[in-house]
């Protein structure tokens, strides 16, 4: 009669555990590995703390000979935890951004309609942003000093109601006090919330609405 096995004693930690905490092998006969997981684990931890020039070697080799398999892994994973990979990219970003920008610029430039479409649809789920991206390029263009952050931008409207200072509409825009092309900063102390009507009809003149 067979005797069925289903338990094994590690030879790293000595304990006796369940065959599933051992990994498959065809180098030995049980068709175990002969440490456990978790000791297999550390051993490879240890290795590469001592080795790791081989040990990114290493990685770096099995990444290419299965990059298919990690691009598939990394949509994946990216797709399920939205918020870490968009955390992961922007820690990233900060860390190597000379890098994160030739990338950036490299990406765009082989893939052209994919980032038109993206800058679309990021422009159309994001307004309020969009239209502070267009006066901070404006106001680069020209050299104006300084810039304005959306928390800025958003604070100033709250402040006065979200409602243009001239006619009361809510359809807001950015209007710089003393114009951009009059010498006018592009700070926020510099800026207030007028319609686009009221915006254009001020056009290049110095007028202060704020109460």
């Amino acid at each position: 009669m067979d005797v069925i096995i289903t338990e094994k004693k590690c030879t790293k930690c000595k304990e006796i555990k369940s065959l599933d905490d051992f990994n498959n092998t065809k180098r030995n006969k049980s068709g175990k590995v002969a440490a456990c997981k978790k000791c297999c684990l550390e051993l490879q931890k240890d290795w590469r703390h001592r080795n790791p020039e081989k040990a990114r070697a290493q990685c770096r080799k099995w990444y290419s000979e299965n990059k298919e398999y990690n691009v598939q892994r990394a949509k994946k994973w990216a797709s399920e935890n939205p918020e870490k990979h968009n955390k992961a990219v922007d820690d990233w970003h900060k860390a190597h951004r000379e890098k994160g920008l030739v990338a950036t610029r490299k990406w765009s430039n082989n893939n052209k309609d994919k980032e038109l479409e993206r800058t679309r649809r990021w422009r159309a789920n994001n307004p309020e942003k969009a239209r502070l991206c267009t006066e901070n390029r404006r106001a680069r263009k020209i050299n104006a000093e300084g810039s304005v952050s959306t928390k800025e931008w958003k604070e100033l409207c709250k402040k006065y109601g979200n409602k243009c200072l001239c006619c009361g509409k809510h359809e807001i825009t950015m209007d710089h006090i003393v114009p951009l092309s009059e010498g006018g900063p592009n700070t926020i102390d510099n800026c207030q919330p007028l319609c686009g009507s009221c915006n254009s009809r001020k056009h290049t003149k110095t007028i202060d609405y704020r109460p």
